[in-house]
């Protein structure tokens, strides 16, 4: 699709240690293996997206009334198009409409928009429909994956490996590339305690529209990844999936706990 991207990859994301977590997962007494398919899905907010643009010639400063849920990284992305300093662009937000993290990016036709009001001279005016947000707002999730969940002899986690293609759409939009590599990853291994544990993430390129943030920007597709592992040991090891989680929590005492990812966690009874 683009030159700068070979075999349509726009990037490759890891986390932890995929070799540790191989080591790990070939000592372990028990090797859990499931594929998924996380569909993709569309935010579709109660209003469609509109904006009004204006262009103000006495100090070549744009103004966009849009529906966004951060008017600073907003105009930051117009500012990047026009080539032009950030503070001549003014965006602002009342009633945005629903968001859910489909409105955290600049569009195209806000863009189009605020070129039409220079040229024009005059005040513009866009409003999406329906069927029109459903091929321009950024979608999410569109994941396949490979998850391995290693167990001791006592049903203790030994080890976590993630592998998965993110199908990220034409190109990335503004949140993409954080949404299906970082924002997934940074709560790897989730509630449970886990040694040896290991990610990797492909964002693969195709010919959809465009994924980016929604409904946690990333951390459902981690936990829908980690959860169904848990639940597949339970099923094949013949364990109440309950006790199998329960027995796995960080324990009060490993508090604060940091995960292969960097991030941590301050204080927890799980």
């Amino acid at each position: 699709l683009h030159e700068v991207a070979p075999n349509n990859i726009a990037f490759e994301y890891e986390c932890g240690s995929l070799d540790a977590a191989e080591k790990a997962l070939q000592a372990a007494a028990h090797r859990i293996a499931i594929s998924l398919d996380n569909a993709r899905a569309v935010g579709s907010p109660m209003e469609p997206r509109a904006c009004l643009a204006i262009y103000e010639p006495e100090n070549q400063n744009f103004v966009l009334h849009a529906c966004t849920q951060g008017a600073q990284a907003h105009a930051l992305q117009i500012a990047s198009v026009f080539g032009i300093p950030g503070e001549k662009v003014t965006v602002v937000a009342r009633e945005v409409g629903g968001g859910f993290g489909v409105r955290n990016s600049a569009y195209p036709e806000e863009c189009a928009a605020l070129l039409a009001a220079k040229v024009t001279g005059r005040a513009v005016q866009w409003t999406g429909t329906r069927s029109e947000m459903f091929l321009s707002d950024t979608h999410a999730r569109d994941v396949v994956a490979l998850v391995e969940l290693g167990l001791d002899k006592d049903l203790r986690f030994t080890a976590m490996r993630f592998r998965f293609l993110a199908n990220v759409g034409a190109y990335l939009s503004p949140t993409g590339g954080l949404s299906n590599s970082i924002g997934v990853l940074n709560c790897i291994t989730g509630v449970y305690d886990v040694p040896a544990a290991g990610a990797l993430a492909i964002l693969g390129l195709s010919n959809k529209v465009p994924t980016g943030a929604y409904r946690g920007a990333g951390r459902p597709i981690m936990s829908y990844m980690l959860e169904r592992v848990v639940d597949q040991a339970a099923v094949e090891l013949n364990v109440d999936p309950a006790e199998l989680r329960r027995r796995n929590f960080i324990s009060v005492d490993k508090f604060p706990y940091k995960l292969v990812s960097g991030a941590e966690y301050d204080n927890e009874e799980f």
